[in-house]
């Protein structure tokens, strides 16, 4: 194999990089190694990260930038003997942006719909309990009320504030509707 295709492989060098290489008296395989040294993790520490924050989001815990950012954190902490350009071993926004980027594929920085704590924790028990209950208080009030539309009323809470402070979480892009419990 020529150097250039293991580079291109270890790296993943557009080619144009590596035609242009020479005429900019640059060594591929020095260049190789410095742009490896550069990556804060490995592949497959990342696809690790991308299958915790697919998980997480399946479980209903998303993530958001700043759990992922501490997470990294604590990976390349509890690394003995690894070197890396972040302080405090905490990567920074362009790190970040370009986590996003290479997996734009597979995740997304979405806002989620607020959803009170208690209609979180609604089970479909629940919501037959509560269809029973009310069968038996239209019964005990008698079922003429529903034959009397006008004594009908449906109220939500459209009109009240609800979720301020929701942040961006990081989720699959499968992922058609995003809730996040707010208390």
């Amino acid at each position: 194999m020529s150097p250039n295709f293991l580079s291109r492989s270890i790296v993943q060098l557009p080619r144009i990089y590596l035609r242009a290489a020479p005429m900019l008296a640059l060594d591929v395989k020095e260049t190789v190694i410095s742009l490896a040294k550069l990556t804060a993790l490995s592949r497959q520490e990342e696809q690790n990260l991308v299958e915790w924050l697919k998980e997480s989001a399946r479980w209903g815990f998303r993530r958001s930038k700043n759990q992922l950012l501490t997470a990294v954190q604590t990976v390349i902490s509890k690394t003995p003997g690894r070197k890396t350009q972040f302080r405090n071993y905490r990567p920074g926004y362009k790190w970040y942006r370009g986590f996003m980027r290479w997996h734009a594929e597979q995740l997304s920085l979405r806002t989620p719909q607020a959803l009170g704590a208690q209609r979180a924790a609604v089970a479909p028990e629940d919501v037959k309990q509560w269809f029973k209950t009310a069968e038996t208080d239209i019964i005990k009030i008698g079922t003429d009320v529903l034959k009397q539309p006008h004594r009908i009323f449906n109220c939500d809470e459209s009109g009240f504030i609800m979720g301020v402070g929701i942040t961006k979480v990081i989720a699959p892009k499968i992922d058609k509707r995003l809730y996040q419990a707010s208390m």
